[in-house]
């Protein structure tokens, strides 16, 4: 039988059992999926996660209030686990207590009476009845907000995948998302109508969206996002495929925080010879105080300047402004340095290098010998085509690097200084204050976008389809 919807019971079993299991099998009978402890959570199970994952799935939470569950630390855990998730949460009075005050924002249900509880199941499946209606509504206003506000038919276009996506789900039984999940979909909808209908670029958005890094002044449901960016990321992805973009593959050359850890331990130099060590111990008092902090899990989540965001918020924010004046959009994509060693890697490498890439390299992380022999290997640096940016975030911290013989030895062998002092390529450049950088990545993509060909008289000659 197909179940309308998920509904998560939190009882204490020493005086809420009789009203719970008259719920239970109210909304069972009505075609529910109930959920309690006794039925459903099999022995051996890790309790905490299975309720935690099954909180998380549900629809609504129905909260039976007695002493035993204001005193009970398994119900507290159940209904501030509801809380974070933001569920919609009925507080269900069985007998006279005092409501937590955390609780007190959410409309009770008084069932102390015999008649009052009779009817109780049936309140409840009015509002899960209410509450899709509700969903219905407003996914039927925004759709006509589409033909109404976007005038390209074009760039309606670009959500029909987000559209045929939330609808498939408000047909479903029980519906494969929450009602707080669904209702924050159509808040990042609406969003990305009000831009297209405002004749905005989207791209940088989309991937915000798609990526976890959206946020916005006083919204409300950013804690739903922020938790279930994963369920989502597959919608948003069809909007940011339906956009016609030149894709720019972009190549950071920087550290994690483990391999800065390395660093700072001197392990990266375990087998290697001393004058390694030696030498970055020579540059190492120049760093800034919170230099590891820096490193994240990933080379995206290096923050390369103090004050500001990872490198992915920055080149994304670029992009995102210069995508405004061209006719078909940039989008980026990140590419693992370390991955372009493998061999199922080696066709994507080769279009590396022949098409071109943006890559951006972290001084000081070139003093870790995995990563700077991984970037060595890709030559990527030795293509006329490849823009290639180094940073190093402090003027006194570039000097130092500089003078320092082993490394420039080292550096020598990487392509990037021989057509950045030899060459004078205006393509590799070495910055050292994030305006500088802003900017350079700004102008070096303008120049080599295909697209600003039509619409720029004054190009250089070099017009290159990176990444493409």
């Amino acid at each position: 039988m197909t179940k309308k919807a998920r509904v998560f019971l939190s009882y204490a079993r020493s005086d809420g059992s009789i009203a719970c299991d008259f719920f239970y099998k109210a909304l069972e009978n009505a075609g529910y999926d109930p959920w309690r402890d006794i039925e459903d959570l099999p022995g051996g199970d890790p309790w905490e996660q299975r309720i935690q994952n099954t909180i998380r799935a549900a629809d609504i939470v129905l909260l039976f209030l007695t002493a035993g569950a204001i005193a009970s630390e398994n119900v507290q855990k159940e209904w501030e686990t509801a809380i974070r998730f933001q569920k919609r949460v009925v507080p269900l009075l069985v007998t006279a207590v005092t409501v937590p005050d955390e609780l007190r924002r959410y409309n009770y249900m008084d069932i102390q009476s015999p008649a009052d509880c009779q009817l109780g199941p049936s309140n409840v499946q009015k509002i899960l009845e209410t509450e899709q209606t509700e969903l219905r509504t407003s996914f039927d206003k925004l759709r006509a907000r589409i033909s109404a506000e976007i005038a390209s038919g074009a760039k309606q276009k670009y959500l029909e995948g987000f559209v045929e996506s939330c609808s498939t789900m408000l047909d479903a039984l029980p519906p494969p998302l929450p009602p707080e999940v669904m209702h924050m979909l159509f808040s990042l909808l609406s969003t990305l109508i009000d831009e297209l209908g405002a004749e905005k670029d989207i791209t940088g958005l989309v991937e915000s969206m798609a990526t976890g890094g959206y946020t916005a002044p006083g919204w409300e449901q950013e804690g739903v996002y922020k938790l279930r960016i994963a369920d989502m990321s597959q919608i948003l992805k069809k909007v940011r495929d339906a956009i016609p973009t030149t894709p720019v593959d972009v190549v950071v050359v920087a550290m994690t925080r483990a391999e800065a850890e390395d660093l700072e331990s001197g392990q990266a130099f375990a087998d290697l010879p001393a004058e390694w060590l030696q030498n970055f111990k020579s540059i190492r008092p120049t760093l800034a105080a919170d230099w590891l902090d820096r490193y994240g899990a990933t080379a995206e989540d290096w923050k390369p300047f103090p004050g500001e965001g990872n490198i992915a918020t920055l080149i994304r924010s670029e992009l995102q402004s210069l995508s405004q004046n061209l006719r078909t959009p940039l989008r980026y994509s990140f590419v693992e340095v370390h991955d372009l060693a493998l061999p199922q890697r080696r066709q994507k490498l080769l279009e590396l290098r022949a098409g071109g890439c943006l890559v951006v390299m972290d001084a000081v992380s070139s003093w870790h010998p995995k990563l700077h022999a991984a970037f060595r290997s890709t030559s990527l640096d030795v293509s006329p085509s490849t823009l290639v940016v180094r940073v190093a975030p402090d003027e006194t911290l570039d000097n130092v690097l500089t003078k320092v013989g082993f490394l420039l030895h080292e550096w020598l062998i990487c392509d990037f200084f021989h057509r950045a002092d030899l060459d004078k390529d205006e393509k590799c450049e070495t910055i050292t204050q994030v305006k500088y950088f802003k900017k350079w990545i700004y102008n070096r993509l303008r120049d080599v976008a295909p697209s600003a060909a039509a619409q720029r008289s004054d190009l250089r000659p070099y017009i290159n389809n990176l990444g493409g």
